[in-house]
Formats: C-alpha cells, structure tokens, sequence
C-alpha cells in the first residue's frame, strides 16, 4: 500500500544513488527526518535536481513504497545557502545541518524541532556580524530541546521563539549560559565523548 504526502520539507544532506541519482535526508514538517530516493535527481534533465541540493527548502511531495520514500516532486523551493549573502551565515547553516543530522534518526513528527529549524532558516539570510553566530546558539538550543536534552533554566525565554532582533539581543546577553546549555545537551546526547 502506497502512502502519499506533500509536507514542507528542507535538504539537510544527500549523496549519490547509482547512476545519476540520489538519496536525499529531508527534515519534513509531517514525517521528521526521513531519507528518501529520488530517481535520476543528478541529472541534467531532471526538474527535481534544484530541488534536492542541501538546503533547499520548500513543499516536497513524497510517495511511500514497499521499503522506502521517494520524491516524486517538489515547488516552491528556496536554498538558504544562495539567500545568505555572508559566508558566516552560509557555514552557520552548514553547522546546524549537521548537528540535526547527527542527533535526529529515524522517522517521527516533531512540530517543535520543525519550527525551530524553519524559523533559523527564514531568519538567518537577513542577519549580519555577531547575530549568525547568536542565532546558530539559539537553533542548537532548541534543536538539542526539542529533543529533551537541555535542561530549559536560565534560558527558558530563548526556546520557542521567533528570531527577533529583542531575542537575539537578548541570547547575546545570556551567552554563557547559553553555551553551557548548548555543551551539557550535547554531553546529555552522547554525541561527543
């Protein structure tokens, strides 16, 4: 039985699949992280291929097979990676991608890890200087929350919220704390030995 779903999607990894395709680690906003296969999506001919490039993000429509997802189309893509005009914002997002790689496995819903990622990503193309730095903490913050890893006090006010210039005023204010937080959620994951 056939399971179809359109969800809002974004590529935080992919590696080749045989010849000219790929499997591509979406975080979804239905589904969580899911590894799905897309036929021929390295070629050139293919109408998916700017679809699938880390850090696309858009509306994704996938089909569920026997075995394995695969994308069957995707519009309304944007690549955070071309929106950000800062090479600090770019390797920013990079990081966070593979934070999310290294601590999400497996399928499930998570509306609080979605939104937060989401979020990061509208956001981060419009900062500058020090904010992509304070927003790459606050997004490990509720990343690693999200998850059950980080104790919230003193940074309760820094988890599920919009990246306004007032919240990142404030994160920057808290930094210690913040990063203590970010290191002892980490530890709590086991991620790092």
């Amino acid at each position: 039985m056939k399971k179809e779903v359109t969800t809002l999607a974004m590529v935080v990894g992919r590696h080749a699949s045989g010849e000219g395709s790929s499997r591509v680690v979406l975080y979804t906003e239905e589904l969580g992280r899911i590894t799905a296969f897309a036929r021929s999506g390295r070629e050139e001919r293919s109408k998916l291929r700017p679809h699938l490039v880390v850090g696309a993000r858009g509306s994704y429509d996938l089909v569920k097979g026997k075995s394995e997802w695969r994308v069957t189309g995707a519009v309304h893509t944007e690549n955070i990676f071309y929106s950000c005009q800062e090479d600090d914002a770019r390797t920013s997002a990079a990081r966070t991608f593979t934070l999310l790689r290294s601590l999400v496995h497996g399928e499930g819903k998570d509306e609080r890890l979605f939104t937060a990622l989401h979020e990061y990503c509208v956001a981060l193309p419009t900062l500058t200087g020090d904010s992509v730095r304070i927003a790459e903490y606050v997004v490990a913050l509720n990343i690693l929350a999200a998850l059950g890893y980080v104790e919230e006090e003193p940074v309760t006010d820094l988890i599920d919220a919009r990246y306004t210039a007032a919240l990142l005023k404030n994160a920057a204010d808290k930094r210690r704390a913040l990063i203590r937080a970010i290191n002892e959620g980490i530890a709590a994951s086991q991620l790092v030995s």
